[in-house]
């Protein structure tokens, strides 16, 4: 039997402040080593650097393993995770090409 995900349950009732500390995970999909395609790590670590660049977030570090990645991050209250849908598939992409 298929079981629904249930993690977005987690975040209900929280968001983020602004100059506050966070630790996000995120790993992918079935734990899959996406980013162990050189090229698609590569493509997350640009888009998580473009964060940076554009005001939205301050990483402090990252850890990059090949099924998730952890980064340490000073939040400027624009934070979205939207940001971040989609970032696996469009990675997971350049992986498999």
């Amino acid at each position: 039997m298929a079981q629904k995900a249930e993690s977005h349950r987690l975040r209900t009732g929280r968001h983020s402040q602004a100059g506050q500390v966070y630790l996000l995970t995120m790993v992918t999909l079935n734990r899959q080593a996406v980013f162990e395609a050189f090229e698609a790590a590569r493509c997350l670590i640009r888009t998580l650097s473009a964060e940076d660049r554009l005001g939205r977030a301050s990483t402090w570090g990252r850890i990059q393993p090949v099924d998730a990645t952890h980064s340490l991050n000073i939040s400027a209250g624009v934070w979205k995770p939207s940001v971040l849908r989609g970032l696996s598939f469009n990675c997971r992409a350049i992986a498999l090409s």
